[in-house]
């Protein structure tokens, strides 16, 4: 009996863990398979009084198999409730060592290559603002069909 309840009670916590807490989640498709400065992807989230709450936020790059990057070089912008900016460079790495991709290859020959981008963050209450943009040479990230920017609660 004692081991029963031991296997169901380890099930139960596996499967907990596994869930996710979604606060926000959105996908966006690229028109032509292309990231441009011009058209930076816009992500909203509406905060509310809870200021004690972390959350993870990350991100899933749907990719064809023949882009010429080892790595995803992006910008990302916050724009806070108050009107304070900021913006932090990113490079995901498109390829692990070996040279094989990092991603999870797809029925419709793509991959989904998935990042977080902060572990434990607080967000300020009010309408927080993601701006991401390429951070290339001459402003364009090719082989990209859809990004989804989304930020899960972790306590």
């Amino acid at each position: 009996m004692k081991r029963l309840f031991l296997v169901l009670f380890a099930l139960v916590a596996l499967l907990s863990c596994e869930r996710r807490d979604v606060a926000y989640e959105q996908t966006i498709s690229l028109d032509n398979n292309m990231l441009v400065k011009a058209k930076p992807l816009v992500f909203t989230y509406e905060h509310g009084k809870d200021t004690f709450q972390l959350y993870q936020i990350s991100m899933a790059i749907r990719h064809r198999f023949d882009i010429p990057y080892l790595q995803f070089p992006f910008v990302l912008g916050l724009i806070a409730p108050n009107g304070e900016t900021s913006a932090i460079p990113i490079a995901i790495p498109a390829y692990d060592k070996k040279q094989q991709f990092v991603g999870k290859a797809q029925e419709d020959s793509t991959f989904l290559l998935e990042q977080v981008l902060f572990y434990s963050t607080r967000l300020s209450e009010g309408r927080n603002t993601f701006i991401l943009q390429p951070a290339t040479y001459n402003d364009t990230l090719v082989g990209i069909s859809s990004i989804t920017f989304a930020i899960d609660k972790v306590n």
